[in-house]
């Protein structure tokens, strides 16, 4: 009985400790391991998520003149889905006037579809234009307002009166002003392909005609859209957007793209310089990023959980505050094409996330006190019994003990006076 006793108090203690272990712990994403050393396991479950990273839309548009408009669509999940881009021209009382829709695409994570279409308005007035990427049952969308204005008539200047003199009308001389706006430099990767625009004001009072962009590259691969226009009205502007795709072999360095924006009246050139980074660190810091995105909104939830649950996680809360401005700093560095600065600063944000994980696992207060408390008695008084139970047993197993002692050495006594 007494075995058996002290096995039956042992299980009982086991069960009480993992329900003991259960109710602190909870259910966080981010779990802590206590061994000789303290190991941090960050997990990420599926996310199927997209987002419209870029939109090209024109402030405003000449009548009769075609407008430029370019969607990118990114996959910033961790998981491969399917959808479509697609581009709505609607007039001012919200009427559809025209859609364009793009060919079904597959992205893997961190992959980009783009879909580029023009349009030529014929009617002057407020339009508005809505990009839409329908995916995996959910669906992005941006919109844009524009307008569609006339050209500006060429200024007249009045005549000139004198007495006893008609000169008639001044004559308006010909201003031919084509001004070209681009960007000077455009960071890429190795393997990479970019849409840079190029957008041409005809900023004088004489229409252009035949109006094209041309460029020479020896290293890169480009397109060019459009390639003509056909008219550009006296102050009016149009866009040009010239694809450039890096080769994956291409050396590290600065590439000079020089182009020319010519029409039948004037020329203008210009020049891009592409600098060509490092493939593996800026991709690995473009992960790190969307994975820590989504680390940080999950780690705020369940602070603000564990808040209202009247836990205290001051300390954890401080943890995330500062993995949030690395963060922030991260991703501005990387904006700005810094990427192994960006990948240091994305160092600290694992830091803090750790640090935020493990001060949550130790803020956590028991939900239910009263029943661990109820528990913790009853197996204390369950223990006590067991044990009061085995004393009483043995004792009473002593007892009988001695009692057939007595009773054989009365026995013997008999036997000797005998």
């Amino acid at each position: 009985m007494h075995r058996k006793s002290i096995a039956l108090i042992a299980i009982l203690a086991a069960i009480l400790l993992s329900l003991n272990f259960q109710f602190i712990l909870g259910s966080i994403t981010g779990f802590v391991t206590l061994t000789e050393q303290l190991t941090i396991n960050l997990s990420v479950s599926n996310s199927t998520e997209g987002k419209i990273i870029y939109f090209l839309y024109p402030s405003y548009v000449v009548e009769d003149n075609p407008a430029s408009f370019i969607v990118n669509f990114k996959n910033i999940g961790n998981q491969n889905f399917t959808g479509r881009i697609e581009i709505h021209i609607y007039d001012s009382a919200n009427n559809a006037v025209e859609s364009f829709y793009d060919d079904n695409f597959t992205l893997a994570p961190l992959e980009i579809d783009s879909f580029f279409t023009t349009w030529t308005p014929d009617e002057l007035g407020t339009y508005y234009a809505s990009a839409r990427v329908p995916y995996d049952n959910k669906t992005a969308e941006e919109n844009r307002t524009f307008e569609v204005i006339s050209s500006a008539p060429p200024t007249t200047l009045p005549p000139v009166s004198h007495p006893g003199y008609y000169l008639g009308p001044t004559p308006v001389i010909p201003v031919i002003n084509l001004t070209l706006d681009y960007p000077e430099i455009v960071n890429l990767t190795q393997g990479e392909s970019s849409l840079i625009d190029i957008d041409a004001f005809n900023l004088g009072n004489v229409d252009l005609h035949n109006l094209s962009l041309s460029a020479i590259s020896e290293e890169f691969i480009l397109d060019i859209h459009p390639t003509e226009v056909s008219i550009l009205k006296a102050q009016s502007s149009t866009t040009f957007l010239m694809s450039v795709q890096i080769p994956v072999d291409t050396e590290i360095n600065e590439y000079p793209i020089n182009f020319s924006v010519s029409s039948e009246e004037i020329t203008e050139t210009g020049e891009i310089t592409i600098n060509v980074m490092l493939l593996e660190v800026c991709m690995e810091v473009e992960q790190s990023i969307e994975n820590y995105d989504y680390l940080l909104d999950k780690m705020l939830v369940e602070l603000q959980k564990a808040m209202a649950e009247d836990r205290n996680v001051t300390i954890a809360m401080d943890y995330l505050d500062k993995a949030k401005k690395e963060f922030d700093l991260a991703k501005e560095l990387f904006g700005s094409d810094n990427c192994e600065a960006a990948k240091i600063r994305l160092e600290n944000v694992k830091m803090y996330l750790e640090k935020t994980i493990v001060e949550l696992a130790r803020a956590i207060r028991l939900p239910k006190p009263s029943l661990i408390v109820f528990l913790n008695v009853g197996l204390i008084i369950l223990i006590l019994l067991l044990l009061l139970l085995a004393y009483i047993k043995r004792k009473k197993k002593k007892k009988k003990k001695r009692k057939k002692k007595r009773k054989f050495w009365e026995k013997m006594k008999r036997k000797f006076k005998r």
